[in-house]
């Protein structure tokens, strides 16, 4: 079954993200709106999107004191978004408290809003994470302590590349994993430095997929989701 693909709408105005909506008409479910579009325009377009029956992964990244996270991700959840994001790094009390109040909110609806738990960005290499002081461990040791604390927090699920999906499945199987940095065949991979192409990713287990410039970016984007979709499909 082809995992939920939410598109990136990494945009810096509402009339921008609205028009790469409307290109993609009916076959785009599924919406992802990160800090970009969040700071430009806010809540009233993120209300719109659901207005339209878009499903709509809200993601902020919280990364403060348990206290400011937990009511940040009250006053998201009242929104009605499927997913919103906390950084692993935030820590086991933040991750909790952030459960806690998602399910204060949705927990009795028939959606759920889930609280995924962000490992390390997906431009983040070896190099990268030695620089930001993990001792020079390997990466995917740094991602696994990191998943563990999100399942022991009560975390729904992790948002790792794709290269890590099927490790943590087997690890933390109650986690579902939501996959970024996702690069159709050809496609430049920007400043990502951990990619997969979407039958890839899929292959690794993953339950959501993040796809933004290569479609956003297209000369056709509607062709280009509708090429993505297949590809699913044929896996």
């Amino acid at each position: 079954m082809r995992p939920p693909v939410f598109v990136a709408l990494d945009v810096s105005s509402a009339e921008q993200a609205q028009g790469l909506v409307d290109q993609l008409g009916e076959q785009a479910t599924h919406y992802k709106v990160g800090l970009q579009l969040y700071l430009a325009a806010g809540r009233p377009f993120v209300e719109s999107l659901l207005a339209q029956g878009k499903r709509i992964f809200l993601d902020l990244k919280f990364h403060d004191i348990p206290n400011t996270v937990e009511h940040a991700v009250e006053q998201v959840a009242r929104l009605g978004v499927d997913l919103c994001t906390v950084h692993a790094l935030a820590g086991s009390e933040a991750l909790g408290r952030a459960v806690a109040a998602a399910d204060r909110v949705t927990g009795g609806t028939s959606a759920p809003m889930e609280i995924l738990a962000v490992t390390l960005l997906t431009s983040v290499n070896q190099a990268a994470a030695t620089a930001m002081g993990f001792s020079g461990e390997p990466l995917e040791q740094v991602i696994d302590r990191l998943a563990a604390l999100a399942a022991l927090s009560g975390a729904h699920g992790i948002v790792c590349s794709a290269h890590e999906v099927a490790r943590q499945k087997r690890a933390c199987p109650g986690l579902r994993a939501l996959v970024p940095g996702i690069r159709p065949s050809g496609s430049d991979a920007d400043d990502q430095a951990r990619t997969a192409s979407p039958s890839e990713a899929l292959r690794q287990g993953a339950d959501y997929l993040v796809i933004g410039r290569p479609i956003t970016a297209s000369p056709d984007p509607a062709a280009t989701l509708a090429a993505i979709f297949r590809d699913l499909d044929e896996r």
